[in-house]
């Protein structure tokens, strides 16, 4: 043991040490904290201390933990402290003194051998599991050398590098064996899913089972192959019951945060009923079990109770399995007895359908387009949508969604011009809306907007609107597929030059390819004592002559005939209607040169490509 010096590692916050060795003069005392010499004064902090009670060294403030302070004693060696001196009066004190700095210095010179580098047992300079400091950078072969000589000069960052590299492989043999704890997770689920499986679904036996594969109870829903009988049976909790001789009911509801109880009408409006035992639940395509101390239960054959809540819009679905009895069954023989057979069935959806999308002006008449909810059948004839209302704006580019723009980017709203009202549709069953002067939608769907919004899969013709000289849209009225100018007086007559025996082309102010119904002014000149007739039809028929007593040559291509009578000057004004082409134009032809003539649209039918 040390005579002289105390050894301490502190304590978080401490300030009091004790010394256990006696000393002449508390000069004599030195303390250090980690190696550094303390100061003794009386300060507030940690490397000042003073001597208390001569035996306790307190630090002015606390010490951090694991600070470690050491306290020696060092009796001066250069200075004796008694001097003895001829007919001196010599005392017990001056003896003590004297002695006890030779005795003290004798204690510290053996503490100071007990701590320096000695020989061990084997003659080699022992450390006794202590660092080494303040050693200078070896010269010669035998020399030795310090850590920090060591990394500068023969590879320190190599072993930094080794030391990543060993790192780096710890953390591959962490991840190996993660990896191989997911795939042990993995196996006892697969395991579990497989045993679930074949809990339900138990094969091919010779008989009604009793058990499961397991040797378990059998659960309700649980199927087997009859192989007696080549039948699938099911099994209702209670018995088994041929599979091909029960009918099934399925109610589907999409749950709400939390829900346990689903009873009444599903999604589809069916009202849930089941005899108890007779029903298969599932939840998002998982199966459930039932009972109390499983996944739910059934009540009175109308409610499923959940024993925890659904997540939002989880997926219930209930099937139900009713045995019918043969009397509810028909033979085949008298099936084709009683009812007429058929090669095929036709599709609901058939080609040209189309229901509601009315137009009608906006707030705004003159820009905007208001158009109602609908469901139609895509021009290509294969699939039906459902679009909502929206309002759509002529002066502004296509945009998805209502109160946006609906004009195509290859055009911009011209006067004196028809434009097509289109459905236009995504692959989700989404339903918008723009204009174009095609009536197949060539620019629309062409639109770079329309195909980054994904609504450029197909189209429909849901009517049509004209701009007036000033670029504004002409008021209008729909109903069903008729369209009426709300103020037609105000526009301009489609034709005002008098006819004559030659047939000329009118170019009417509705759509193309549409029924136009017009008022049809004529006057004949008195002076002329002969009957006139004017005649209006289709461009696509064969020219023919203004005479009332003509053939037609189709019943739809029937022209329009005004007799005017003989010998007086007559005017006659009469409401006709003829189907225009893709150029919107007729043909009109009188028998007489008329003195005043005049043709103008009032409304159009347009079949909106039902006769596509």
């Amino acid at each position: 043991m040390a005579f002289a010096r105390d050894s301490f590692v502190a304590s978080a916050a401490q300030t009091d040490f004790t010394e256990t060795f006696p000393y002449l003069a508390e000069v004599d005392v030195v303390v250090t904290k980690d190696a550094v010499v303390m100061t003794n004064q009386v300060d507030a902090d940690t490397v000042s201390y003073q001597i208390v009670s001569g035996t306790t060294i307190r630090f002015g403030a606390g010490l951090t933990s694991g600070d470690v302070v050491v306290i020696k004693r060092s009796t001066s060696q250069a200075l004796r402290l008694v001097d003895y001196a001829n007919a001196s009066t010599l005392t017990e004190t001056d003896l003590d003194d004297d002695s006890l700095q030779a005795f003290y210095m004798a204690q510290e010179a053996i503490d100071t051998a007990a701590t320096a580098l000695g020989l061990g047992a084997s003659d080699i300079w022992d450390a006794e599991t202590l660092r080494i400091e303040n050693v200078v950078d070896p010269t010669a072969n035998q020399d030795a050398a310090t850590k920090k000589y060591g990394d500068d000069n023969w590879g320190g960052a190599s072993a930094t590098a080794a030391a990543a590299s060993a790192s780096a492989a710890a953390t591959s043999e962490t991840n190996a064996a993660t990896s191989a704890t997911d795939a042990a997770t993995a196996k006892t689920a697969a395991e579990l899913a497989l045993d679930t499986f074949d809990d339900i679904f138990l094969g091919a036996k010779g008989s009604d089972p009793t058990l499961d594969n397991d040797g378990n109870a059998l659960a309700t829903g649980a199927l087997y192959f009859l192989t007696t009988t080549n039948v699938m049976k099911a099994y209702t909790g209670s018995t088994w019951v041929n599979f091909g001789t029960t009918t099934f009911a399925k109610y589907t509801y999409s749950a709400s945060g939390g829900q346990t109880v689903f009873s009444g009408s599903d999604a589809n409006s069916n009202t849930m009923a089941f005899s108890n035992a007779n029903q298969l639940v599932y939840l998002n395509g998982l199966y459930l079990r039932e009972g109390a101390s499983h996944d739910y239960v059934a009540t009175s054959g109308t409610t499923i109770t959940l024993q925890s809540g659904a997540n939002a819009l989880d997926v219930l679905e209930v099937f139900t399995a009713t045995d019918f009895a043969v009397a509810d069954a028909i033979t085949q023989a008298t099936a084709d007895a009683r009812y007429v057979q058929i090669s095929s069935l036709v599709h609901p959806i058939y080609r040209g359908y189309i229901d509601g999308f009315i137009t009608s002006p906006g707030t705004t008449p003159d820009e905007d387009v208001d158009i109602a909810a609908g469901q139609c059948v895509n021009a290509a004839g294969d699939t039906l949508f459902t679009g909502t209302a929206m309002t759509k704006q002529n002066d502004a580019t296509w945009a998805a969604g209502t109160a946006a723009g609906g004009m195509n980017d290859a055009e911009t709203v011209s006067a004196d011009t028809w434009y097509a009202v289109h459905a236009i549709f995504n692959s989700s069953g989404g339903v918008d809306y723009g204009f174009d002067t095609s009536a197949t939608a060539v620019n629309l769907l062409a639109d770079t907007a329309v195909g980054a919004a994904g609504f450029d899969q197909g189209y429909r013709r849901i009517g049509w609107v004209q701009t007036d000289a000033t670029s504004d849209f002409i008021t209008w009225t729909q109903r069903g597929d008729d369209f009426v100018f709300n103020n037609p007086g105000a526009q301009a007559v489609d034709y005002s030059t008098d006819f004559t025996t030659t047939p000329v082309l009118i170019t009417m102010r509705a759509p193309p390819l549409t029924l136009c119904r017009f008022v049809s002014h004529q006057r004949k000149d008195g002076t002329s004592s002969s009957a006139m007739y004017v005649t209006y039809y289709e461009v696509a028929h064969t020219t023919r002559a203004a005479n009332i007593s003509a053939t037609p040559i189709a019943p739809q291509a029937l022209g329009n005939n005004n007799d005017f009578g003989n010998g007086v000057q007559t005017w006659v004004n009469m409401m006709l209607e003829v189907w225009l082409d893709a150029s919107r134009q007729i043909y009109g032809v009188s028998s007489a040169t008329a003195t005043e003539s005049g043709v103008q649209a009032m409304s159009w039918m347009d079949p909106r490509g039902k006769d596509a």
